[in-house]
Parts: structure tokens; sequence; C-alpha cells
């Protein structure tokens, strides 16, 4: 749409998709691994506050959350193609089928709609605050804890 990409007869134009799929699987996997260190690192918070451990509370809404999310992604996707008004049916065989015009409005549906999504996680992300030193603090405290109450539970037990 921006001129950015090789035409489509290209000999380079495999690669480039290839080279931009690889970049962002690179991303998403980075992006899943911190998430999750950074939830586990939350139960870790969650629990010096409260005194209750529940990361299956926690990572059971983080599932519901993504399933709903997906759920929710494809309701909208159905829903923009029918904006956008796509064509479908029997006489639609291949890309070359499709409408030039359908195309370009798919890449405008498509590429700052789902980055305005990108950007609200990112902003997310942001507002994290808990910092690996303070996370090590809440660690160290949570074994003060539970060795206490281990030394209270074996001294009334005897």
């Amino acid at each position: 749409m921006l001129g950015w990409l090789p035409d489509n007869h290209s000999q380079w134009l495999v690669p480039a998709l290839v080279g931009i799929a690889v970049f962002q699987g690179i991303c998403t996997v980075q992006s899943n691994v911190a998430y999750v260190a950074m939830l586990a690192d939350t139960v870790d918070e969650q629990e010096l506050a409260t005194g209750k451990r529940q990361e299956g509370v926690f990572f059971a809404a983080s599932a519901f959350s993504a399933k709903a999310t997906s759920g929710l992604g494809a309701i909208l996707a159905g829903l923009g193609l029918k904006i956008i008004g796509w064509p479908a049916g029997p006489q639609i065989r291949s890309a070359a089928d499709v409408p030039p015009e359908k195309i370009v409005h798919l890449g405008i549906l498509f590429g700052p709609f789902v980055a305005a999504f990108g950007l609200l996680c990112l902003m997310c992300y942001v507002r994290y605050r808990l910092t690996r030193e303070r996370h090590a603090e809440i660690v160290e405290m949570l074994r003060r804890l539970r060795e206490a109450a281990g030394q209270q539970h074996s001294s009334s037990s005897a």
C-alpha cells in the first residue's frame, strides 16, 4: 500500500514476507515469555500483600482472557470483512479474483486497526512497575514468612 514491499511478481516478495514473519515471530515469542514471567512475579507480589497464593486464579484469568480475545477477534474480523464488502463465493478462487480496492480496504482495516490494539498492549506493559530488585525483595520476604510459619507450625505440633 505504501510501496515498501516488492511487486507481486518480484523474486524478492517471498523473502520479504518471510523476513517480516520471522521478525514478528521473534517479537511475539519475546513478549509471550515476558508476559508469563511478569504474571508469575505479580502472583508473588499479590501473595505478599494478601497472604494468599493464587497463581491458579491468575493463570486461569489469563487463559480466559486469551480465549475471549480470540473469540472477539474472530467476530470483529468477520464484521470488518462484511463492512468492507469482502467478496465470497465460488467465483473467488484466488487472490487474483479479489478486486484490488478490496485488498486495499483489507490492508487499511488490518494494519492500523491491529496496530492500535498492539499500542494498547504496549501501554499496559509500560504501566508494569515491578522491578527485578523489588521482586527479589518480595521473594526474600515471602521466604522469611514461610520460614516463620514453618517454625510456628513445628513448635505448636510438638
